[in-house]
């Protein structure tokens, strides 16, 4: 699959995620959901801003999502 079908995959995958009412069911899908974009676009840990720079589309998906989790 090229990039650009993968992260038009995850976000459609992240609005439906999003819609779920569950609380719980909706964050333990976050969090897979973000291991899952780790291993697809290798995300690095740190914040690096030529990783950020380069892939501005994927790292709004992913902070999208990481700011979706409650605490």
């Amino acid at each position: 699959m090229n990039k650009d079908k993968e992260i038009t995959t995850f976000a459609r995958r992240l609005v439906n995620i999003l819609k779920l009412r569950n609380e719980y069911i909706r964050n333990i899908r976050l969090a897979n959901f973000m291991s899952d974009m780790e291993s697809a676009f290798d995300i690095p840990m740190l914040n690096r801003d030529r990783f950020n720079q380069k892939y501005q589309d994927v790292i709004t998906i992913y902070m999208t999502a990481s700011g979706a989790r409650s605490t």
